[in-house]
Parts: structure tokens; C-alpha cells; sequence
């Protein structure tokens, strides 16, 4: 009895824990969908650019001064904005997998940062997951790449499993 109860607990736990990392993984596409829209909506004029106050989150389609903080707003492009908020560029459409872990060596200095809880979140520069938070880790793009394909075959294990 004891063993079930142990067994169960640990059960709990783990489906607890897979709930709340999937909550964050949602509450990130939301705030970054919500933001898209809009800094969307704040380039009235449509030229790609708006004045941003990276503090306060207070985006305008002039440049001066942010209405929270009184700071000097940054011109910034609607991709920029995008890749600050998201974590990615404007065109990712909200999707976690690329082609190659190649593609986000923008400084070809054949590294990059990779979470290593969600081997699909890679980028070129230090940061923290977009998906679950966690600090990204540096490895070679080989390294990436096997990380990649490892986690692909995972994944095509657990579908075959399902069936």
C-alpha cells in the first residue's frame, strides 16, 4: 500500500509539473502574439519602425519620451520589437522547430546557445528559454545539430509508441 501511494505521489507530481511547464509554453505564445498585435497596431503609419521604451514595455509611432518613465524612446523596427518579445524572428509564426542548427550562427563563430530541456529553442546570443525559462547553454552548432536530431528521433519513438 505504501509502494502505491509512494508511486502515485510521484505520478501526481510529474503530470503537475508537465502541466505548469505547458501553462508557461502558452502563456509565452499569448504575451507574444498580444504584443505582435500590438506594435502592429502602433505602426500606424506602416513604415516598419516604432519608438520603443525597453523598461516599461511602452511602444509609440513618434519618437520622445515614454509616458511611464519619462526615459528617451528607441527607434526599433517592428522586427526587432518582434524578436525582443518573442524571442524570434517575425516569421517563426509561432513555430519551436528549424531547419538547422546552423541557421541561428548569425556571427558564424560555429556556436550557439541551446536549452537543453527544449533542444528546439536555439539562438545565437545568451538568454533564457523562450518556452520554459531555463538558461540557455553554449554548444557548437554539431553539437546542436546531434541535439536536434536526437531529440526528432525521441519524439518519432514516442509516436510509434502511441499507435
Amino acid at each position: 500500500m505504501k509502494l502505491f501511494k509512494l508511486t502515485l505521489l510521484v505520478l501526481l507530481t510529474v503530470f503537475i509539473t508537465g502541466i505548469q511547464a505547458q501553462d508557461k509554453k502558452d502563456d509565452h505564445k499569448a504575451k507574444c502574439k498580444m504584443m505582435v498585435e500590438k506594435i502592429q497596431k502602433t505602426d500606424a503609419n506602416k513604415d516598419g519602425k516604432v519608438f520603443a521604451c525597453p523598461k516599461c514595455e511602452v511602444y509609440q509611432d513618434e519618437a520622445g519620451k515614454c509616458s511611464k518613465c519619462d526615459g528617451e524612446l528607441h527607434e526599433m523596427t517592428v522586427d526587432e520589437v518582434h524578436k525582443a518579445i518573442c524571442g524570434k524572428e517575425k516569421d517563426h509564426h509561432h513555430k519551436t522547430e528549424m531547419k538547422t542548427a546552423k541557421d541561428f550562427d548569425k556571427n558564424k563563430d560555429g556556436k550557439v546557445f541551446q536549452c537543453s530541456m527544449c533542444p528546439n529553442e536555439i539562438s545565437d546570443e545568451p538568454g533564457e528559454c523562450p518556452a520554459c525559462g531555463m538558461k540557455l547553454k553554449e554548444v557548437s552548432v554539431d553539437d546542436a545539430c546531434k541535439n536536434l536530431t536526437k531529440a526528432k528521433e525521441k519524439m518519432e519513438m514516442k509516436k510509434k509508441e502511441m499507435k
